[in-house]
């Protein structure tokens, strides 16, 4: 598909994208048109990719995007996600570079109890993160969860003197009440 979008933004106080390139602070129009193609979801492997270009805070931006998914057996599926976003400012000439990458696996073990996990990379945050998410599904509307979440500062913000690590295990029950 073909999608032609126009935006405004406000920014009130100008921001850091990188170390070396800021946003300042004003009204900006962005503008660009989005290629996207998806192959079948009910394959067995599938691919949804994305190409976006355009005008963002002022200047031409590139954005590629690729998600693969694979259905190994009806009870597992893998699938990861690569996107790439380079925005060039002509002012200065600085450039700012993204990369996002994520793998994702879902074991289902019958329709009550999965087990899901990603682990996840960003440039922009300089950050590794992974989450492990067991779910017991008793009854509709009666669910029991327990996540595992990591999280490390990596590259550029480690080196700073910013790196911070943060695990979190968290339990939730979910029970939905029906009022008649």
């Amino acid at each position: 598909s073909l999608l032609g979008w126009v935006d405004t933004d406000r920014v009130p106080q100008a921001f850091r994208l990188s170390d070396a390139v800021e946003v300042p602070a004003g009204a900006y129009g962005h503008r660009g048109v989005d290629l996207s193609l998806r192959t079948p979801a009910g394959a067995s492997v599938s691919l949804d990719s994305l190409v976006s270009t355009g005008r963002l805070y002022d200047a031409p931006f590139l954005m590629l995007r690729a998600s693969p998914k694979w259905h190994v057996s009806s009870s597992l599926e893998l699938s990861g996600l690569y996107e790439h976003t380079r925005i060039g400012f002509a002012g200065d000439g600085a450039r700012f570079r993204a990369h996002l990458a994520r793998l994702r696996a879902l074991l289902m073990f019958d329709t009550r109890l999965s087990l899901g996990s990603f682990v996840q990379y960003s440039s922009l945050s300089g950050s590794l993160s992974a989450n492990v998410r067991l779910r017991y599904n008793r009854a509709e509307g009666v669910d029991l969860y327990v996540v595992y979440n990591d999280f490390l500062a990596v590259g550029r913000v480690a080196r700073r003197g910013g790196a911070e690590e943060s695990r979190t295990i968290l339990v939730k029950y979910v029970h939905t009440f029906n009022f008649r």
